[in-house]
């Protein structure tokens, strides 16, 4: 099994190597390596762009977006909320029950909106969300009127707690008649039009509810980070008599093992964490119950403007001239689960290329192998290079079919040399991706110096949570970056995060407009 550290080492002579595969292996090794001073310093840069972004700099990479949302959850909070998530084409509702002492239960439904939806006009979108929102309540058998916090994950200008207006759609929606107005408002016009007793008094985006859905069990939560590819996933795991269908690259279930299919691919959210308020210059609104506000640090963009900040390869160059936002979120297509597999795919090609990678025993044939799946933009997918990474079996057998039946190469057409580079690189791809996260997470802590009284890092999305050794190497760049210190970051998960956040923000809201009628 390979090691889950962070250094990539030499290629020993088990690889079979010749001496030109080794050269160029090693090449990229030496690119790819990102040692604890680059680390320091890109969490230097980082948080210089922030600083840039919560002042009046309306040019900044980081935008570093004020959520509105001031207060702390005190983990005793109790009572039931609501959440509406619309993720793309996924919509969920919950029904969320606090407990009190951390803990919590949800009930959940989801729906989907279809093609017709996501390219016609905006009332019929929301309606069709309110329509979800009633079958899920009446299922719930619920007739009072409820609270509901909205998790919506598209770009808006928000301008309070409950408001914000639509920048743009993105993830495939094109909607028309959105962009400029409130989503909210939209929304609740939706629900009026359905006679639904449901007050939507909070809008977030997917991190800001994991950041608060933690808080809630864990009072020392700084920092909320969403790292995924977008994909409906469950557990990785393939094995060799899995049957996967090259048009829709569905898996069929054997042993009950399951690889990720191609689903609908997007970024994922920005972080966020808790900011002091007199750190944001920017911040023009209505006076907070707290010293402190959730700040959205969109910090995908990091390198935008400077590409000097960032350790480009010319296969990062390569990816994002591809890409459908060239030149913009550069940091993101470093560590995004929707990227990594395009790293790879822009790194094997160019061994082929150079007839370095499947050429046969002994470089017996005159060209590389390619085939249709390799030279597809996004064809080599993130979920692959985790399979590979965690291949054991003495063959690389599974790394085996997914280069010769999953990314069409031919039965036969690679070795055991081939496979064993291709699977050092994707060690060497993911080492980085997680060595750039702990970069960033580094740029927050020292911003709040949070490191001295112990702080917990809420993280969510599926490179976390199944790409394999992820989080151990966020881990171990952190400990590299802080030494002992790093025993006092603690990085926990959330389960139903964004969701489970919403249904909190909501409830929070009720508490303080409460508060502020009473007084």
């Amino acid at each position: 099994m390979p090691s889950p550290t962070t250094d990539i080492s030499a290629i020993d002579a088990s690889f079979g190597c010749t001496d030109g595969q080794e050269q160029a292996l090693q090449k990229i090794i030496a690119q790819f390596q990102l040692p604890v001073d680059k680390m320091r310093q890109i969490a230097k840069d980082m948080r210089t762009e922030m600083d840039k972004g919560l002042g009046q700099h309306t040019d900044a990479a980081l935008r570093m977006i004020p959520s509105y949302l001031s207060e702390h959850p005190t983990g005793q909070e109790t009572g039931v909320s609501y959440a509406l998530e619309l993720n793309g084409a996924n919509i969920r509702i919950l029904q969320v029950t606090f407990q009190g002492r951390g803990k919590i239960s949800t009930r959940q439904q989801k729906f989907t909106a279809s093609e017709t939806l996501k390219h016609g006009d905006v009332r019929n979108l929301f309606d069709y969300l309110a329509e979800c929102v009633g079958s899920f309540l009446t299922a719930m058998g619920t007739e009072e009127t409820i609270t509901m916090g909205f998790t919506f994950a598209f770009p808006v200008n928000q301008t309070a707690a409950n408001h914000g207006t639509l920048i743009t759609w993105t993830k495939g929606f094109e909607v028309t008649g959105a962009e400029g107005r409130d989503v909210v408002d939209l929304l609740q016009q939706s629900l009026r039009r359905k006679h639904l007793p449901v007050q939507v008094n909070a809008l977030v985006n997917g991190t800001v509810g994991t950041l608060l859905a933690h808080n809630y069990k864990s009072l020392d939560t700084l920092l909320g980070c969403t790292f995924s590819n977008g994909t409906n996933c469950g557990k990785m795991c393939l094995r060799p008599n899995m049957q996967l269908d090259r048009e829709t690259r569905n898996v069929d279930r054997y042993n009950d093992a399951i690889v990720i299919g191609r689903g609908n691919f997007h970024p994922p959210p920005s972080p966020a964490y808790y900011e002091k308020l007199e750190a944001i210059p920017k911040y023009d609104g209505p006076p907070t119950p707290s010293s402190e506000m959730i700040v959205n640090t969109e910090w995908g963009a990091f390198g935008d403007d400077h590409r000097s900040y960032l350790p480009l390869t010319r296969y990062d160059n390569a990816l994002n001239r591809l890409s459908s936002n060239p030149g913009v979120h550069i940091y993101e297509k470093m560590v995004s689960g929707l990227y990594l597999g395009e790293i790879l795919r822009q790194i094997v090609l160019d061994l082929v290329d150079r007839r370095l990678l499947f050429v046969g025993p002994g470089g017996q044939q005159e060209l590389g192998r390619y085939s249709h799946e390799i030279n597809t933009h996004n064809a080599f997918e993130t979920s692959y290079a985790g399979q590979i990474e965690q291949d054991s079996t003495p063959e690389l057998d599974d790394t085996r079919h997914i280069l010769e039946a999953v990314l069409g190469l031919g039965e036969g057409a690679t070795t055991l040399t081939d496979r064993k580079m291709v699977r050092r690189l994707c060690e060497v791809v993911g080492v980085r991706a997680a060595r750039l996260c702990a970069a960033g997470i580094s740029s927050v802590i020292n911003k709040r110096g949070a490191v001295e009284g112990g702080v917990t890092i809420s993280v969510d999305g599926t490179i976390f949570q199944h790409y394999p050794n992820f989080t151990s190497r966020v881990h171990e760049a952190l400990r590299e970056l802080y030494g002992n210190s790093v025993d006092l970051i603690n990085i926990g998960t959330t389960r139903d995060g964004p969701g489970v956040g919403a249904a909190l923000a909501a409830m929070l809201n009720t508490k303080r407009r409460t508060q502020t009628v009473a007084q």
